[in-house]
């Protein structure tokens, strides 16, 4: 667009000055003072032209380079690093101090066994099958990312206890469902969830809180027999939806907000 621009005014220039050629024959223009001013002037649009093309190109290949080092390559999900990016610019932006906030921390169970049983290509069928269900479940100001290996992480801001984990165990339910079987062979992956809500993230700590929270839970899930949704609150709020038998996980003292965010995330399977 800008060279476009760029060209135009170049055009616009020209046609003025060729309707006041100050000579009567062509053949004076080579020795007339305008021509070489004419010629200078475009060498000097010419060269302007490449330099924006080349600031343009380089621009292009820095977006580029960013959203590749900021997005899941197998899952299409935004990583770690993006996920912690988003967070960053919603507390800058205070949109979190006054509205309630849920994470939500998910971990594939025995996903070594179905690389193992299966071979990696099924198992990278089962994490884009948990990545394609999970952002089925969730709006469009959730966040939702790949952490590493077969551990995710759900932010939902806006959202409290109630939602949050009934949203939780629907992407378990449907999840179990879509995995049972994968190209004609039996799979039965399953996953387990850890929920934790507060009223609001006033300051960083309180989101690295739920960070740590909703890790316990998830550490408690993958104990009590995985396949199933913990939830940690900090108000002490539990829902227990009516689908799944849905428990509390133990609280954990509440750590800084960047040491919640340093830690792994979720249980190995």
């Amino acid at each position: 667009m800008a060279a476009l621009v760029a060209t135009a005014i170049a055009v616009l220039l020209v046609i003025p000055l060729s309707t006041r050629v100050p000579f009567e024959r062509p053949s004076e223009a080579y020795l007339s003072g305008w021509f070489s001013s004419v010629t200078l002037v475009m060498v000097i649009v010419r060269i302007t032209l490449a330099f924006v093309v080349l600031a343009m190109a380089k621009q292009r290949q820095e977006m580029e380079q960013r959203v590749y080092a900021l997005t899941d390559t197998l899952t299409g999900l935004p990583n770690r690093r993006a996920l912690y990016d988003k967070l960053d610019a919603l507390e800058r932006s205070h949109i979190l101090q006054a509205t309630p906030i849920s994470v939500l921390f998910f971990d594939l169970d025995h996903f070594k066994d179905v690389n193992d049983t299966f071979g990696h290509e099924t198992g990278d069928r089962v994490l884009k099958l948990f990545a394609a269900t999970a952002g089925a479940h969730l709006n469009g100001s959730s966040i939702i990312a790949r952490m590493g290996g077969e551990e995710f992480a759900a932010v939902l801001p806006g959202e409290g206890s109630s939602t949050a984990t009934k949203t939780a165990e629907a992407i378990r339910a449907a999840f179990a469902g879509s995995a049972a079987v994968i190209n004609g062979m039996t799979i039965g992956a399953t996953v387990s969830a850890g929920v934790a809500s507060n009223s609001c993230a006033c300051d960083s700590s309180d989101i690295g809180a739920l960070f740590r929270q909703a890790d316990a839970a998830l550490y408690a899930a993958k104990r009590t027999g995985r396949n199933r949704v913990e939830f940690a609150g900090t108000d002490g709020v539990t829902l227990v939806p009516a689908t799944a038998a849905v428990r509390t996980a133990p609280r954990r003292k509440p750590r800084s907000h960047r040491a919640g965010r340093d830690t792994n995330v979720a249980a190995n399977a």
